[in-house]
């Protein structure tokens, strides 16, 4: 006599092998688990995976992104470095033009 009274969610597959040989009943029904809860333990595998790879993607784009904006930066910083060499030029200019200004006031 088996004692799992009776089978839990048993799919077809496991009604016919009862059909078959009814007094492998505890063993279709405990197959039946197992497989139900390898489905159930590869399906969370999966998901995991699934957020995992989009874990990746979400911050492979934000490093995308970091990178663009600091070239954006260091091309700012370079623009801001020739412009301060520019106006450091011209104010020397501008100084020795009024230098030269003052001495021939003088």
């Amino acid at each position: 006599m088996s004692y799992l009274v009776e089978p839990m969610n048993t799919d077809v597959l496991a009604q016919i092998l009862l059909q078959l040989d009814p007094s492998q009943h505890d063993a279709v029904t405990l197959m039946h688990g197992i497989a139900h809860s390898q489905t159930a333990l590869s399906t969370a595998v999966t998901g995991l995976l699934k957020r995992e790879l989009q874990t990746f993607r979400d911050n492979n784009v934000l490093t995308n992104i970091v990178s663009q904006n600091a070239a954006q930066n260091l091309t700012l910083g370079a623009d801001m470095n020739a412009a301060t060499e520019t106006l450091v030029e011209l104010s020397k200019a501008r100084l020795q033009n009024v230098n030269e200004q003052i001495k021939d006031d003088i």
